[in-house]
């Protein structure tokens, strides 16, 4: 969210999402479910014929409409029942969303319907076969490589799946660290005191941070972090922290 502080990797993993989108849009209708409040919003609306940003909170909806005003279109919508009609966008992007749907295939089967044939579908999400991997306890279901490309092609889209931000060793331990910071911090939430304590953990944690603005903009890029490396759907990717997804419906 806008405001709220991360590291300079998370950082860059949130420019990445919309870089990535942004490499597909030249000209496009864009539909982006769970668009959060919206900081990509406008780095896509530069590139796009036309942007629709859908989230299933109202109040994510009322922040973006609070920055943007009148520059993109907003909605609040459910991305299993989207509101729009058949082959009303060229491309739909759902960043770090997939794993809150209650039904995935409720999810697949609107992307397919609102996209035009050969229409583009991207998302990622983190890597469950990560050691160290830890969900979010608002999540309903994670996925492997291996199950989203035969769930895609059961709803008849062509699909790559890619990995991005390779691990590293201390990338690894901070993941270790940071869910036993979550967990603390469900404890210390509860504390008075407790997040003035859970603050300072932060730092020690994750070193200097860096708030998030309300709005990427080109200058936040740094392409050279953003290499994608095509993933075997056959086997577990135990390289990479996210996962991208490139798929095209194909009837």
């Amino acid at each position: 969210m806008p405001g709220q502080s991360n590291t300079q990797e998370g950082w860059q993993m949130v420019c990445c999402r919309y870089y990535t989108a942004g490499q597909h849009v030249d000209g496009k209708r864009v539909l982006e479910i769970g668009c959060g409040a919206g900081m990509g919003l406008g780095y896509l609306a530069g590139k796009a014929r036309r942007v629709v940003g859908g989230d299933y909170s109202p109040d994510n909806i009322g922040r973006s409409r609070a920055h943007y005003g009148s520059r993109v279109e907003l909605a609040v919508l459910d991305g299993q029942r989207l509101p729009f009609r058949d082959n009303s966008f060229d491309a739909v992007m759902a960043m770090e969303v997939i794993y809150y749907f209650t039904s995935l295939s409720s999810f697949l089967v609107e992307c397919h319907r609102v996209l035009e044939k050969d229409g583009l579908l991207c998302f990622c999400l983190p890597n469950k076969d990560l050691p160290g991997f830890y969900a979010s306890p608002l999540s309903h279901q994670y996925y492997t490589g291996q199950e989203l490309v035969e769930t895609l092609k059961s709803h008849h889209f062509s699909r790559e799946i890619f990995g991005a931000f390779p691990i590293s060793r201390g990338s690894f331990y901070q993941s270790i660290r940071s869910a036993a910071l979550v967990t603390a911090g469900r404890i210390l939430d509860a504390i008075p005191g407790g997040r003035a304590v859970k603050e300072f953990l932060r730092k020690i944690i994750y070193g200097q941070l860096m708030t998030n603005k309300a709005e990427i903009e080109e200058s936040d890029m740094e392409p050279e972090y953003y290499h994608m490396e095509p993933l075997a759907p056959d086997s577990p990717d135990r390289k990479h922290q996210i996962i991208y997804v490139m798929a095209r419906a194909t009837q």
